[in-house]
């Protein structure tokens, strides 16, 4: 292929994201997506929120190089149910080495028709996810929510550490995950 078309085919994050997000809302029943995350060490391209489940997205473009790769599924796989990366054509062949195999990859390729992409491995349930690593992506007042919705106290004046160890200790983690993403779902961008 010319040095030309393959600038032209390659595709980057902007492209990728509406991409994803398109095939997401499409095909997932009820989904929130929540973008530019803090997770650890790390910031989340996006996470899907659905039932119960987080599910962690990086993208890396045809533009994107590795280089905080490793720190990134350190840390995506200890916050998130399930990984996955989504990837230009570029990266198809070099990104087998670059994430755990219960990671699922995405190959988004630009066409003469526009975006296709395809899901070449799918994600598996990461062993490192906690519980508390999820609780942490909520706010105080989230955190507050989810002890009502138990029927605890609601300790206000508390830290937001001695809500994330109380609820770990009080609430099985099956319902705790729930929580946490019925408390996502509802999340009000306009209360602070």
């Amino acid at each position: 292929m010319p040095k030309d078309e393959t600038i032209k085919n390659r595709l980057l994050d902007p492209q990728i994201r509406d991409a994803i997000f398109d095939h997401l809302e499409g095909n997932s029943g009820k989904i929130r997506i929540i973008e530019e995350v803090n997770i650890g060490g790390s910031r989340a391209d996006f996470l899907a929120v659905t039932d119960g489940v987080l599910t962690g997205y990086e993208i890396k473009s045809d533009a994107d190089s590795y280089t905080r790769l490793d720190t990134q599924t350190r840390d995506y796989s200890a916050f998130c149910d399930y990984c996955y990366v989504v990837i230009g054509k570029s990266h198809q062949t070099g990104i087998y080495g670059h994430v755990p195999d219960f990671w699922g990859i995405i190959v988004i390729v630009q066409e003469s028709d526009g975006v296709k992409l395809e899901q070449v491995r799918q994600a598996e349930l990461s062993p490192n996810v906690a519980i508390r690593n999820k609780l942490w992506i909520l706010w105080k007042r989230e955190l507050v929510n989810i002890r009502v919705k138990f029927g605890l106290q609601k300790y206000e004046s508390k830290d937001r550490n001695y809500l994330l160890r109380s609820l770990e200790k009080q609430v099985p983690k099956e319902l705790l995950s729930r929580a946490v993403t019925d408390e996502l779902f509802e999340r009000d961008y306009t209360i602070k």
